[in-house]
């Protein structure tokens, strides 16, 4: 049973109420939550391109630093890969990573004291 022209007409909304709902609180923060994640990367990439080319570097090797912006394009596909990861598995990265570190300073203090 399909609803008629009336009944479609009926549950249609305007533009006006399409639009309205960009304007809510909710939908604000996203957007500008959305555009600071975008920002950095805009930033950071124009400007080091620049800064490289006043430096004299090659902008074939520049335009390899472009693809490091692929891994924000292409996010959509891996982000839910990382969003399925168990916690467990961050926080035993974490503790390695500390325990590096730790251990590296440790390295770099015996060094300087002239121990083996």
């Amino acid at each position: 049973m399909s609803p008629s022209a009336a009944q479609t007409q009926a549950i249609k909304p305007s533009w006006a109420a399409a639009f309205r709902v960009y304007l809510e609180p909710p939908t604000l923060r996203m957007l500008l939550l959305g555009f600071s994640a975008g920002l950095p990367l805009l930033l950071v990439l124009g400007t080091l391109s620049f800064w490289l080319r006043e430096a004299g570097i090659d902008r074939t090797t520049i335009g390899y630093l472009s693809w490091v912006g692929l891994a924000y394009a292409f996010k959509w596909v891996w982000a839910p890969l990382v969003d399925r990861l168990p916690m467990v598995w961050c926080a035993l990265d974490a503790v390695r990573i500390e325990l590096f570190g730790h251990g590296a300073d440790a390295a770099g203090h015996s060094s300087r004291r002239g121990n083996p």
